[in-house]
């Protein structure tokens, strides 16, 4: 899976997102964009999900507690047990964050 996690009242989705990838990580994140949201409300609760992403030279360091295995993969050579939502969605979402931020910021 992707890092996540919740979004505080009031806290901004892109800068959630980045907060919740240092938080699992230890990855800071660069030009930082969001890319979509979208909500499922067949829960007792409505739940929203927020897609961001950035560029970041720092190597991931799982924080032991939500994460326990972090890594950088080329979309060819993706870990054999992703979720098959991921999976499935992964092409779309990487197609997305080109578009949004095409080359690293300077």
């Amino acid at each position: 899976m992707l890092p996540g996690g919740g979004i505080g009242r009031g806290e901004d989705a892109v800068a959630a997102g980045a907060r919740e990838v240092l938080e699992e990580t230890a990855c800071r994140l660069a030009g930082v964009v969001a890319l979509g949201q979208s909500a499922d409300s067949s829960m007792a609760i409505r739940h929203e999900v927020h897609l961001v992403a950035g560029w970041t030279v720092d190597m991931p360091r799982p924080d032991g507690r939500e994460i326990v295995a972090a890594g950088f993969f080329a979309p060819e050579a993706l870990p054999e047990d992703l979720s098959p939502r991921l999976a499935e969605a992964l092409a779309g979402y990487l197609t997305r964050a080109k578009a949004a931020r095409p080359a690293p910021p300077r």
